[in-house]
């Protein structure tokens, strides 16, 4: 494991002056528990052994297996921590040693570390004093806006070190380390190598702590672990509960119900001899983003357990060692039938003219529904007044693209990425598939006149433009607001049936409302209103059944750059020709260069701004005026990299061009390219190179250069917003 630049300076910084000023006592006979026994007790109040013990496996190491049976329900055995650490958020609400939570005094600020009980002050007094002899206000910042919680835990264990609470060598049993006995006598414990491997062991064994507040009546309910990073009140690591392996349908659970003090339940009943497991991640994830965190996250791949049959109702996953080069040439399979399938669709399209086919089928269909239409448009005209005026164009300007253009980038910056990178790649699914029934259809919109045509903005004279069927706005408004009213149910865990239908409801008045303000202002017929919500409908069913995978995929997988880009050159390629030209396509490429910019930014940034313990707004880690502070930094940075983007794709694009003997055209960037000059040199068209001929498999003499810097410039964009600007927001403490 590599150790951050950043964190090793603070590392040697704060122990530097720690080494002079304290004795070392390497080896103690102190407890390996934060939290030690009490002396007083007799021997005969002692509890039995726990009915366990540790043994090998046969695929995944150490393991714990039962001596004898155990009933469902009955507490295993019970662990105190050796190591635990409040996390950041919590660190003023639990207590400083063992994470208990704390009554908080309403208004009240509070002033440094706290501690529930007089016995927690004593047990930590020792290493507590070595802790307070350093200044680790630079180091817990870092900690906090990379979102990193392991190098807490080494802080604590290096205190306990230095204090003699501890043994160096205190985690060796749990992992294999490379210090030796030789550098443990020469007391060079606390160096960047000792970092390095305690924060591997620590990284690999850690417990994230989730209070009960009481007692479990479902264990099954509660099997699996959070998802919410601001649930954790810290984590710990435990000598024997580090044993359990994973199993994604598990028969033990680790509970805390008042402190960090953990109990080892039984979910189910346990025969003698079988293997106790638990479940180390969220176990309602989709089986393939499982594998993914339990690969990056604990560095193993699961398999599936049971029969096929079982393995169909419930994915069931448990851990073992396999080789990953195999499944990187899975991904690498997958991602070339994929390349390929997409090529070969788009040369059947062209050879077929499956395009034309489809046109001469809907169009006249379509294009007679409008026409009769018409009469309801112009009677739901008459009832005409400035305020549904200033009303439906304000809605149609709150769900178009120009707003989602500015909205998203502020929830990246807010803390809510998940949402905002699901959000993001869902906009150019819509608009990618959108646009392309309208350009196969070429359905008109209604007429003007009779109709009355109401544009308010120059985006809705563009939008003009565009043929009719499907409404993207009704399409969209369908996709991104049915995905937030489930994203937004599932993060704060609704049940509550009245909750779950008031938010449907809302959403289904919004989609309600564009759909009408369509047809009143002009726009839209109402054939494209029903073709919006039908389609819109099939696109967020297909996005809900496939967001976890793709997030997992561009979080954690491999190769996802090189894939992403070779997916977005095809895609600017697999786009049906429209009767007469329109914007459509223009807003595909942006889109395109979005999601590229986008996949390409966090698959390089995620561990560092994007994972899900990032600060959010409206807490005390990231306020409103931090908040605004961010948006007069990112607006104006996003805005100077889209035109430096765009300046430096109209310089290279024509080189790179003529170099591979591409002949192009620029409609509207690159006056000197216009169609009067490219013209002129129709015999090197007709010479051009076996790359274009082979490459593009068109039927096209020139390509439109403007595509290309479009696509940059919207890619640098976007790459800008998930990458330059949370560096520089890290870089100014925002």
């Amino acid at each position: 494991m590599r150790m951050s630049p950043v964190v090793s300076t603070l590392w040697r910084s704060r122990f530097g002056a720690l080494y002079n000023s304290n004795a070392f006592v390497l080896f103690s006979s102190t407890a390996d528990t934060v939290t030690p026994p009490n002396k007083n007790e007799s021997l005969s109040s002692e509890p039995s052994p726990p009915p366990i013990r540790v043994a090998l496996t046969e695929s995944a190491g150490r393991g714990v297996f039962a001596t004898r049976r155990i009933g469902a329900g009955d507490t295993i055995h019970t662990a105190k921590p050796i190591v635990s650490y409040p996390s950041l958020p919590a660190i003023n609400t639990v207590c400083y040693l063992c994470l208990q939570k704390m009554e908080t005094v309403p208004g009240s600020q509070p002033q440094g570390s706290s501690f529930c009980c007089e016995n927690c002050r004593e047990s930590s007094k020792v290493f507590y004093d070595v802790e307070k002899k350093a200044d680790w206000l630079a180091f817990d910042d870092y900690c906090r806006t990379q979102g990193l919680k392991y190098p807490l835990l080494v802080k604590r264990l290096a205190c306990m070190v230095i204090s003699g609470a501890a043994p160096a060598g205190i985690l060796d049993i749990l992992q294999p380390a490379s210090l030796t006995q030789e550098m443990i006598l020469k007391q060079k414990v606390l160096t960047k190598q000792w970092y390095t491997d305690v924060l591997a062991q620590i990284r690999i064994n850690s417990f994230r702590i989730e209070l009960a507040a009481g007692v479990y009546d479902d264990l099954l309910s509660l099997a699996s672990a959070s998802i919410e990073a601001e649930a954790a009140v810290g984590n710990a690591i435990y000598m024997l509960p580090s044993f359990y392996n994973h199993d994604c349908d598990p028969n033990t659970h680790i509970v805390w119900i008042e402190n960090a003090d953990a109990k080892l339940k039984a979910l189910r009943d346990i025969d003698e001899g079988e293997e106790l497991r638990i479940c180390y991640i969220d176990v309602s994830m989709s089986y393939d983003a499982r594998q993914s965190v339990l690969s990056q996250g604990f560095g193993f791949r699961p398999r599936f357990a049971g029969s096929m049959a079982q393995t169909a109702n419930y994915p069931n996953c448990m851990e073992t060692k396999t080789q990953e080069s195999n499944v990187r040439s899975s991904n690498f399979a997958c991602s070339l039938e994929t390349l390929l399938g997409c090529k070969m669709v788009q040369i059947q399209t062209c050879y077929f003219d499956v395009t034309r086919k489809f046109r001469s089928l809907l169009q006249p269909w379509v294009s007679h529904r409008v026409v009769r239409g018409t009469s309801t448009i112009i009677k739901i005209q008459k009832h005409q007044h400035k305020f549904l005026d200033a009303l439906f164009s304000g809605l149609s300007c709150v769900v178009s693209v120009p707003f989602y253009t500015a909205f998203l980038p502020l929830l990246f910056w807010s803390g809510h990425g998940k949402l905002a990178r699901q959000m993001t790649l869902l906009m150019p699914f819509c608009d990618y598939l959108g646009n392309c029934i309208k350009d196969v259809v070429s359905a008109p919109r209604p007429n003007c006149p009779p109709v009355r045509r109401i544009t308010a903005t120059k985006d809705e004279e563009d939008n003009a433009l565009e043929y009719g069927l499907p409404s993207s706005h009704t399409l969209n408004t369908v996709c991104l607001s049915g995905f937030l009213v489930y994203y937004v149910l599932s993060y704060i865990q609704n049940e509550d049936a009245c909750v779950t239908l008031g938010a449907v409801t809302i959403a289904c008045l919004l989609v309600g409302l564009i759909g009408f303000g369509r047809i009143y202002l002009g726009m839209h017929s109402l054939i494209d209103i029903i073709g919006g919500l039908v389609i819109g409908f099939v696109i967020l069913v297909m996005w809900l059944t496939v967001h976890e995978y793709v997030d997992a995929f561009i979080a954690s997988g491999q190769n996802v750059t090189s894939f992403w880009a070779a997916l977005s050159f095809l895609l600017l390629f697999a786009y049906p020709t429209p009767e007469v030209p329109t914007p459509s396509f223009e807003y595909h490429t942006a889109f395109d260069g979005v999601a590229f910019g986008i996949v390409a930014g966090i698959q390089q940034t995620y561990q560092q701004f994007h994972h899900e313990a990032v600060p959010r707004i409206f807490t005390s880690h990231l306020t409103v005026p931090a908040f605004l502070g961010r948006m007069l930094v990112g607006i104006p940075t996003i805005l100077i990299v889209k035109f430096c983007s765009k300046a430096l794709a109209k310089w290279i694009l024509p080189v790179v061009s003529n170099t591979l003997g591409i002949p192009i055209k620029s409609t509207s960037y690159i006056p000197m390219l216009s169609g009067s000059t490219t013209e002129k040199k129709s015999s090197e068209i007709k010479q051009s190179s076996y790359f274009h001929k082979m490459l593009f498999f068109s039927n096209q003499d020139l390509f439109d250069v403007d595509t290309g810097i479009r696509f940059l410039q919207y890619a640098g964009l976007a790459w800008s917003v998930v990458d330059l600007v949370p560096s520089l927001f890290s870089h100014l403490r925002l």
